[in-house]
């Protein structure tokens, strides 16, 4: 097995982990993206798209739990994603670029309405 990058995050007494993620992590994210896309596409929109994805990349890259996630305040969420970032720095460019063209593939479409 190869060594992961981590980056430990400290906020009182809770401890989060942040890890570099795997080529089956990635793959699985890039799956899920790809599902919400075929089931969700002219229904709701890049937010809640990209929302189930945020979630998942948290989940991933990080030992937290889905309550933890519910539980974090946005201050924590904010410093979370960019050690993720900082450790991801290529998927995390690849998802920004995604984000960027689904907003404008969305404000085409709602033109065109």
């Amino acid at each position: 097995m190869f060594p992961r990058k981590t980056k430990m995050l400290e906020f009182g007494d809770k401890k989060i982990e942040v890890h570099d993620l795997t080529v089956a992590e990635v793959e699985e994210i890039l799956e899920l993206l790809e599902k919400q896309n075929q089931e969700n596409i002219n229904k709701d929109g890049v937010a809640f798209l990209f929302k189930v994805v945020d979630k998942k990349i948290l989940k991933t890259a990080t030992n937290l739990t889905d309550e933890d996630i519910k539980q974090m305040p946005e201050h924590v969420a904010a410093k979370v994603k960019d050690a993720i970032k900082e450790l991801n720095p290529f998927f995390s460019r690849a998802i920004e670029e995604l984000v960027e063209t689904a907003k404008a593939m969305q404000k085409k479409m709602l033109q065109t309405d």
